[in-house]
């Protein structure tokens, strides 16, 4: 926002004092106003009154813009991990036609919540530098190993993976073949079952996850950025290599310093609002769906 702005306007008051009457009538309420002796102090107290008013949900007053807008919010409920990173290596144990069942469904899964292969992260670079400069802190066997594990997440056999799962969908119509699929094993029958059951959030008419991303504790200037939603929810290739213990420790230092944006439930305010805060349970479902795939998945490895 520019701080040259000036958000304490006659129009920003106007339109917080409407949005607060909108919605004391959606609640069927009596509005309690006192607008004060300026813009400022109306302003000031109509976001006290918004918060007196409203009991399920969090107030914010932000700018939009040159705009001031109440913003209702609520976390919604995370899951059993503290990162959502499928792992990818178990494909490699799939015979063909479920390996490409299986990366249809992850490629599908990826472009619907939107999220990436870990190759394509910006701290993908700093970490593959940042042990290739540790090479000299460890033994011959275990340096031979890190190079190429290095080698492997940057041009090598993981990198060629998930690039692969990014980039193919076998089936166009992954439900129909999903359906129409004979698994061979209990591996495959549950994987099915599971992919079955992570249907729901496949699909161009799906929400995704990272629309529910909200960082309500946003600051100008901050020493310290959160950590990013989509940081948290990822394509990986294993869950317990150096790699990835050394990514998991890089977020959890990070965690020290600032905080974690998770999926919230938003409702922006304005004066033609016409419905109340509900929270949403869709990243919630979600999240305990990935809980199970995850976990059988690792299982696995």
């Amino acid at each position: 926002m520019d701080s040259e702005v000036n958000l304490i306007t006659r129009e920003n008051y106007e339109y917080l004092r409407d949005s607060y009457y909108r919605y004391v009538s959606l609640l069927n309420e009596t509005p309690l106003h006192d607008p004060g002796q300026s813009y400022g102090a109306g302003i000031a107290n109509l976001y006290n009154e918004m918060q007196r008013l409203v009991k399920d949900a969090n107030v914010n007053m932000e700018a939009v813009g040159e705009r001031l807008q109440f913003v209702l919010w609520k976390s919604n409920r995370w899951g059993e991990y503290d990162l959502y990173w499928f792992p990818a290596a178990f494909i490699e144990q799939l015979r063909p036609q479920f390996r490409r069942l299986a990366i249809t469904f992850l490629h599908e899964l990826m472009k619907s919540q939107r999220f990436s292969p870990i190759t394509e992260w910006d701290d993908t670079d700093w970490m593959c530098e940042w042990l290739q400069e540790s090479l000299g802190e460890i033994s011959d066997q275990e340096r031979c190993k890190t190079q190429d594990l290095i080698a492997s997440y940057k041009t090598g056999r993981i990198h060629r993976l998930l690039k692969r799962i990014e980039r193919r969908r076998y089936y166009k119509n992954l439900p129909r073949a999903l359906r129409k699929h004979v698994p061979a094993d209990a591996v495959e029958r549950k994987l099915l079952e599971l992919m079955m059951e992570g249907l729901p959030f496949i699909g161009e008419d799906k929400p995704s996850v990272m629309d529910f991303a909200y960082d309500p504790f946003s600051e100008e200037s901050s020493d310290f950025l959160p950590i990013r939603l989509d940081q948290q929810i990822g394509l990986v290739y294993t869950h317990n290599d150096l790699f990835i213990e050394q990514m998991v420790a890089y977020l959890n230092d990070s965690a020290r310093e600032t905080y974690e944006i998770v999926p919230m439930t938003v409702l922006y305010l304005t004066p033609e609002t016409d419905c109340l805060f509900a929270p949403n349970d869709y990243s919630t479902r979600f999240c305990l769906w990935a809980d199970r795939f995850i976990t059988f998945i690792r299982q696995l490895l």
